[in-house]
């Protein structure tokens, strides 16, 4: 598992970062991160902070935690191995997120919270977060119908590719310019 150069209480170890391994044990945590949203789901209710945002929230920072580095380190010091594996690994990203942002399920739940009387007992912070990812819900149509959820699945995934490849060529033609100076009076100053 790519927990030891990601230990939840340590900075990354970037040189632990073994490409080879990313889209596995991405595949493997969005996996397991999607079980227990439906185990989370599937409880009689009622939801609260504590039994369904705070357990989403330490998802998403588990995951945070994994693919930040391996985001960092493709955009600064890529390799050819890396650049493939985080192009094999990105769309599974998009997959996952996309999916949580346009679930109905997952949208009551966090809905019942605004409307429940536990909901003004709630911190700002704890409030905020609640009113964004409704807010976030409807962003991604989860009210779509769904062909048109699947279309928006489409679009965001080709967006994602597309920012990816820019963001590879950029770096491609900041590592192929050079500039040789060979005139000492050219760098005075």
């Amino acid at each position: 598992m790519l927990n030891p150069p990601f230990s939840q209480s340590d900075l990354p170890r970037f040189k632990a970062i073994d490409p080879v391994k990313i889209k596995p044990e991405i595949s493997t945590l969005l996996e397991k991160n999607k079980q227990k949203i439906n185990g989370l789901l599937s409880s009689a209710g009622p939801f609260t902070w504590d039994n369904l945002m705070q357990p989403l929230e330490d998802l998403s920072d588990e995951l945070s935690k994994i693919w930040s580095p391996i985001s960092h380190l493709h955009a600064v010091m890529e390799s050819d191995e890396l650049r493939k594996a985080y192009n094999e690994t990105v769309p599974l990203i998009t997959e996952y997120h996309t999916e949580l942002s346009q679930n109905e399920k997952l949208f009551q739940a966090i809905q019942s919270l605004i409307r429940s009387p536990d909901f003004e007992m709630l911190s700002p912070a704890q409030k905020k977060i609640i009113e964004n990812d409704l807010r976030d819900f409807r962003l991604a149509g989860v009210h779509l119908p769904a062909d048109q959820k699947e279309r928006m699945a489409t679009l965001q995934k080709e967006l994602t590719q597309l920012m990816t490849k820019y963001s590879e060529n950029v770096m491609d033609a900041t590592q192929s310019w050079t500039l040789h100076i060979t005139d000492p009076y050219q760098l005075e100053g």
